[in-house]
């Protein structure tokens, strides 16, 4: 009589798992945590940490050696493989450095049932939630581990909507968006190329990647400021306003 495994591993924020100020909850697994592939499998993986399971790793044995794998996904979640050059990352305890952005662009998939065969071939994905505010997007390390155990040993989920990040990434590197107290607006936004910086008094606006890194610098006097954001590649931006009295307001900025 075959034997039937139902695993349910709900992470919660005791398993290693800090929230970052910038928006990003980062998850390492120290020891990895692992299930043995063993006739039928379900592992549930909380990304965004809400006590509910949101991606199932799933495995169908279906004769000796011989087994499916993949992922079902709840409502409004979907996957992608955001890594596929896994020769470099058998060994997982070596760290990788990659540039591969998750974001739409990627081949998103929606799953129900368990015969991808993705895990054995494949260790790093991304994963596309579609919450009430927007798009959020996450990354999971997972892979094979010896003796037929399937291991996941980090992941990490952005809570700030509509930005895209890197595989493996854990913070926004120290940006933080003001609210609806900051005191200056964006329009259009997002833009083709020239935004409006409205507000009072205002000085200077500087622009940054999702790296930190500054890429436009205006200066000024008075209630608005002209950015000319045609030359940057589409994608997420932070525009840090300062105004005369030395204030600071952090607006992102979507460059399509």
């Amino acid at each position: 009589m075959k034997k039937t495994f139902v695993i349910i591993a709900i992470l919660f924020v005791c398993l290693s798992a800090k929230a970052q100020v910038n928006h990003i909850i980062s998850t390492l697994f120290e020891p990895d945590s692992c299930f043995v592939l063993d006739g039928i499998i379900n592992y549930e993986i909380d990304m965004n940490q809400d006590g509910i399971g949101d991606i199932v790793i799933c495995t169908r044995l279906h004769s000796p050696g011989s087994y499916y794998s993949g992922f079902i996904t709840k409502e409004n979640w979907q996957w992608s493989i955001s890594y596929d050059n896994h020769a470099t990352i058998w060994d997982p305890t070596i760290p990788i450095s990659d540039t591969t952005m998750i974001a739409d662009t990627l081949e998103w998939e929606d799953n129900d049932y368990c015969n991808l065969n993705v895990i054995p071939d494949h260790y790093i994905y991304a994963f596309r939630h579609q919450a009430e505010d927007g798009v959020h997007y996450g990354w999971a390390y997972i892979y094979l581990g010896a003796y037929m155990k399937v291991c996941i040993r980090s992941m990490g989920y952005c809570t700030l909507p509509d930005t895209p990040i890197r595989w493996g990434q854990t913070e926004l590197w120290g940006v933080e968006e003001n609210g609806a107290e900051g005191f200056a607006t964006l329009h259009p936004n997002p833009t083709t190329g020239m935004v409006t910086v409205k507000g009072e008094n205002l000085r200077q606006a500087f622009v940054t990647n999702l790296l930190g890194q500054q890429v436009l610098s205006v200066q000024g006097e008075g209630d608005e400021l002209q950015i000319d954001m045609t030359a940057l590649p589409a994608g997420v931006y932070f525009v840090t306003v300062t105004d005369e009295n030395g204030r600071k307001c952090v607006r992102k900025a979507v460059r399509e």
